[in-house]
């Protein structure tokens, strides 16, 4: 050790040397590697060289050799026999007596490297990390020193600092890992896991201010997932690495660490395959998805290419794609662009770190974190837009509706407008997925409906802005307070109405200042870009790029100049390199550059052959390296010369409309058979109730108000109130039900909501969507599936799915096929529906008055919208959503008169016949003073009436009327009161129909009509409860045809009965029919004069 610690910064004299042969011969190898690292002309020392010359080169240096770059130690070490290579790795990667700490340090290589731009020997690299520690685990397998390595491992004192304690316990790891032999995944020993366990346990200890280094940690994880581990041994470490930062929202603290790790975390999380984590996600595993075509592209700079920010990947998921790793900002490209009128729907992931944006004309728009704020942007930059109110709390999967209509662009999440903005014509007419480089989210059903069109042609440059454009060298674009930014400028010139323009730094000159302006969408398919630039010899002058690849116009012919990385270029590359583009021996033609004049660029891409035109000739052809990146740019030395370029035009060999969408993207992937299948359904009815000729007094109706308005009928809820309106049709089979509603309003306090219900009486289920805003200000869909008993109560905890979104428009919908109810819906003026939930249902019909549209509210809230329209496909259809009660009240006066039997008692004439009549509690005797049959009932503490029944069997179809006046209701103590006619049909469950007249507030009577259904447990199920107010009244009557029944009442000063209710029950024959009042509450006393008693039917 005493070569060692010399090395290590102890110096000796002259007698104190006294070394091995072996320690001369490890002195001369880290000379070398220490001549190399010096500035200047570097001294190479060969195994010959004497001892005198070792001494001699160490006290003239007055560095510690192995304290210089790991590149060059790990260049030089690539130099030496792996006996060799092994003895300098561990001596610079292990601590020694005279240095404590490992040296743990490496880089992330870049991606795509072009020649001489890379400099790291593939044995150092792992999962795109170069590292002296890497290299030190090739080294000793290659030699068989595994187990020494291990041994000095383990016997270096455990050290007091987190990031010592992990590099030992990272190189102890991967050690491990590296003696597994087995190609298949293999379960680690228990003691490797227990270093990992350990390992995560300290990354997750460590203070979040702490000064972070992160490399024991990121080792660790590369090393293991390029191996033959199972992947669920890793995920725990890089949930350990990420977790601190997701939970703090730190998202570039650590820059390329935290790229590599979210990546790794996403990949080790989603993958399902049971091998080794360390293939990578290949183009081919699109192959049977809908974005087998589209394009990946990465904000790439010379800052994240040239520090080694991974590359960015993609994973298909059925009919969803998921980010797995990214770059910097990453995009994922429709293989086409798009103009026309058309809209963009998905869901996508939207929780912190998984944020997911869909982009077009450049720009996204998306909700962000705090939620009381969106973030919007395009490829250079993001901001930030206020909200409020805030946005309600995001499920994992967000709804996102992009609406491009006649130039206006407008950008949904969760049914909310965050932003509005107005296209220019063309302006990079793209449409793109987009993530940034941390976020590991996904995009799942996506759809592009309406009239998409695909240009053959676009203009690269349109507006004042530079859409879609960006530096490389992260220079400013579009910065108006920046005379050396890259520039749309407005021209009065006929050829062009825009030039980009990018002014020259002289007071630099000699620097070889790169510049490149990039236009992100890639060049992936064949095709070619136009353009014309202005040159002046020495002044002005701008050259083609793909990628890194430029092709400089010079008078002496075309030169290739690799764009390099600035000042984060590793290697030897200059920026001042450029050759010509000719191999040796071709003739290199004279440039016809036209001095102080327009000169036209026509730039083909075929396959990976390039051709190059100046001013109409062919002037170069080359092949594109598998690299490339295929990146159209403008590139130009800053230093030297300005720029001004015009009519960039992109013709494209892009797919066509069939090619782009066929089968794909018209529907939602994951209701495409069912709208099938709906589509095929036998018949149809539709509704649209802004053509209504019918008011508000014609409608059966519960709750609260009901209203026809020119843009369809208005619906109110308040306070603890529902407003319900009944549509009387009969579905049978297989049915696909839509409500479409407008202006969804609600009160900022309480819960209000609005309802699609539909009734499934034979099977005891209902179903229903809804649209939500509850008190504590969240606002959702609700979809929920109620059991019910025999009698139509509900017989357990109903079945609920949520799904956030804040829409005040759009169309609820319920698709039953077969025994499944799919709940959906679209949102505002959307034409998508989306999949919200599904159930299991039976096969029952849904009768008249089944369907029913509901606004209702509670807790002080409020609920109104106007429902526009309804429409129904099903196996069968009967009746009308809102039947014209008119002429339905006509039809039932004209059936009376056809029925067989009539009874008529007039009160005002005759007291009733004590055979025919009961009576109860009221038993005071007729008086023909009065004008017909009065009857009291005195209210006490307990329910009770006075009633007259009338003793008589019915059956079949009946007409029953009582006529009435002098009624006087009274109420105590907030109960009902009421007068009111009730029959029962003699099936099960036992039914009992009501109409009648009902004091519900003070001073308000509504007349009534509902079914009362009871339970075998004894409790009763309400079925109806429809209200009409009215100021007085004359009579009340119950009519029956086949199994529906009518309620109806005659308010005072009308001519004809008004219809409140109609249900469907029983034929079976009744035995009775009960006339009852009832006084509301103890002291209370209500009163009524009976005139005249009818019942018509087909047998008593």
């Amino acid at each position: 050790m005493a070569a060692l610690t010399l090395l290590d910064g102890a110096f000796y004299t002259g007698e104190d040397w006294m070394i091995s042969k072996a320690c001369c011969r490890h002195l001369l190898i880290v000379v070398s590697l220490f001549t190399s690292l010096s500035v200047g002309t570097p001294r190479h020392l060969h195994a010959g060289s004497s001892d005198e010359s070792v001494r001699e080169l160490l006290f003239t240096r007055e560095h510690d050799v192995l304290s210089q770059g790991f590149d060059s130690v790990v260049l030089q070490a690539s130099k030496l026999t792996p006996e060799d290579r092994f003895d300098v790795l561990a001596d610079w990667v292990l601590p020694s007596e005279t240095r404590s700490n490992f040296r743990m340090q490496s880089r992330f290589v870049q991606i795509s490297p072009i020649a001489d731009s890379e400099v790291a020997p593939d044995e150092s690299v792992v999962e795109g990390i170069t590292s002296p520690a890497f290299y030190l685990l090739t080294s000793a397998k290659e030699t068989n020193r595994l187990s020494e390595l291990r041994r000095r491992v383990r016997e270096i004192p455990d050290s007091s600092q987190s990031d010592q304690i992990r590099a030992k316990l990272a190189l102890l790891f991967m050690i491990d890992v590296a003696s597994l032999t087995s190609k298949s995944p293999a379960t680690p020993s228990q003691s490797t896991s227990a270093i990992l366990d350990a390992l995560a346990t300290l990354v997750r200890k460590q203070s979040p201010d702490a000064n972070r280094q992160d490399w024991p940690e990121i080792l660790t994880l590369a090393y293991g997932r390029q191996s033959a581990l199972r992947r669920s041994e890793l995920v725990e470490l890089a949930a350990s690495i990420c977790s601190p930062k997701m939970e703090d929202f730190e998202w570039d603290s650590n820059g390329v660490w935290d790229v590599y790790a979210f990546g790794s975390l996403a990949a080790l999380t989603l993958s399902n395959e049971t091998n080794a984590m360390h293939r990578s996600v290949s183009s081919s595993a699109f192959e049977n998805s809908p974005f087998r075509s589209w394009q990946r592209a990465s904000v790439v700079s010379a800052n994240s290419r040239g520090n080694g920010f991974t590359a960015a990947t993609w994973r298909p998921m059925g009919y969803a794609v998921h980010k797995v790793s990214g770059h910097n900002n990453d995009y994922l490209y429709l293989p086409s662009p798009l103009t026309g009128n058309f809209e963009i729907e998905c869901d996508l992931t939207g929780q912190p770190f998984q944020e997911m944006q869909v982009a077009y004309a450049g720009l996204f728009a998306s909700h962000h974190s705090s939620r009381d704020q969106a973030e919007f942007g395009g490829i250079r930059s993001q901001e930030m837009l206020p909200l409020e109110p805030p946005m309600s709390p995001p499920d994992d999967w967000m709804s996102c509706r992009v609406s491009v209509r006649d130039g206006v662009c407008r950008h949904f999440i969760n049914g909310r407008q965050i932003l509005q903005r107005t296209l220019v014509d063309g302006q990079f007419p793209w449409l793109a997925l987009r993530a940034h480089r941390l976020s590991h989210g996904g995009i799942r059903n996506l759809t592009i409906t309406g009239s998409p069109e695909i240009p053959s042609s676009i203009d690269m440059v349109n507006s004042p802005k530079l859409v879609g454009w960006y530096s490389y060298y992260d220079e400013p674009v579009d910065n108006p307070n920046d005379m050396f930014s890259w520039r749309s400028v407005a021209t009065q010139e006929t050829e062009a109405s825009f030039e980009v323009q990018h002014a020259a730094r002289r007071e630099l000159a000699g620097s070889n200042l790169e510049s490149l302006l990039m236009y992100h969408r890639p060049m992936m398919e064949d095709g070619s870009i136009e353009y014309e630039f202005f040159y002046a010899k020495g002044e002005t002058a701008v050259h083609p790029a793909i990628d890194r690849m430029a092709l400089m116009l010079e008078p002496d012919g075309v030169k290739v100049h690799w764009v390099t990385d600035g000042a984060h270029q590793p290697g030897i590359l200059s920026p001042a390199n450029r050759v010509f583009a000719t191999k040796e021996g071709q003739r290199r033609p004279q440039l016809d550059l036209k001095d102080n004049s327009w000169n036209r660029v026509r730039l083909e891409l075929r396959g990976d052959d390039v051709q190059l035109h100046l001013n109409g000739k062919p002037v170069v052809e080359r092949t594109l390296e598998p690299w490339n990146q295929r990146q159209f740019g403008l590139f130009h030395f800053a230093d030297e010369t300005n720029v001004r370029v015009r009519n960039l035009r992109w013709l494209g060999d892009w797919p066509n409309a069939d090619q782009v969408f066929g089968e794909n993207f018209r529907v939602m992937p994951n209701t495409a058979e069912m709208e099938q299948l709906a589509s095929a359904l036998p018949q149809s009815y539709q509704q649209d109730f802004r053509k209504l000729e019918l008011d508000a007094s014609h409608f059966i109706q519960r709750g609260g108000p009901i209203s026809v308005e020119e843009d369809g009928i208005a619906m109110k809820a308040s306070g603890n109130q529902s407003t319900d309106l009944p549509l009387w049709l009969e579905v049978r089979g297989d049915f696909d039900l839509r409500a479409r509603f407008e202006n969804f309003q609600h009160a900022d306090v309480g819960d209000g909501a609005l309802e699609m219900l539909a009734y499934l009486p034979s099977d005891g289920q209902k179903i229903r969507v809804a649209r939500h805003r509850w008190d504590n200000k969240e606002q959702k869909l609700r979809t929920r599936f109620s059991p019910m008993t025999d009698a139509g109560h509900q017989a357990q905890r109903a079945r609920d799915h949520w799904v956030a979104n804040e829409a005040t428009s759009g169309v609820f919908r319920m698709v039953r096929l077969g025994t499944t109810v799919h709940y959906l819906f679209a949102e505002n003026d959307s034409e998508t529906f989306r999949l919200l939930s599904t159930d299991q249902v039976g096969r029952g019909p849904l009768n008249a008055g089944g369907i029913t549209l509901k606004a209702f509210s509670s807790k002080g809230g409020s609920a109104s919208t106007t429902w526009t329209n309804i429409s129904v496909r099903a196996e069968e259809i009967s009746g009308v959503a809102v039947p014209d009660m008119q002429a339905l009240r006509n039809q039932l006066d004209d059936s009376k008169k056809l029925l067989k039997k009539s009874f008529v008692h007039d009160f005002t004439k005759a007291a009733p016949d004590a055979e025919m009549f009961a009576r109860m509690n009221d038993t005071r005797p007729w008086n023909e003073a009065d004008d017909g049959l009065r009857m009291r009932d005195i209210g006490t503490g307990e329910w009770g009436a006075s009633a007259l029944v009338a003793q008589m069997p019915v059956e079949g179809d009946f007409d029953i009327r009582l006529g009435f006046d002098e009624l006087k209701l009274s109420s105590g103590n907030g109960q009902q009161a009421i007068l009111a006619i009730e029959v029962q049909p003699t099936s099960e469950p036992r039914t009992t129909v009501n109409s009648m007249l009902g004091l519900n507030a003070p001073g308000v009577i509504q007349a009534e009509g509902y079914a009362r259904v009871r339970m075998p447990d004894g409790s009763h199920w309400f079925n109806g409860t429809e209200r009409h107010t009215v100021t007085s009244a004359t009579a009340l009557r119950i009519a029956r045809r086949g199994e529906r029944f009518f309620m109806m009442v005659r308010a005072e000063g009308e001519q004809h009965d008004r219809i409140v209710s109609m249900s469907d029950h029983s034929n079976a024959p009744i035995n009775g029919i009960i006339m009852m009042l009832h006084s509301g509450g103890a002291g209370s006393e209500s009163s009524v004069r009976l005139k005249k008693f009818e019942v018509h039917s087909d047998e008593q």
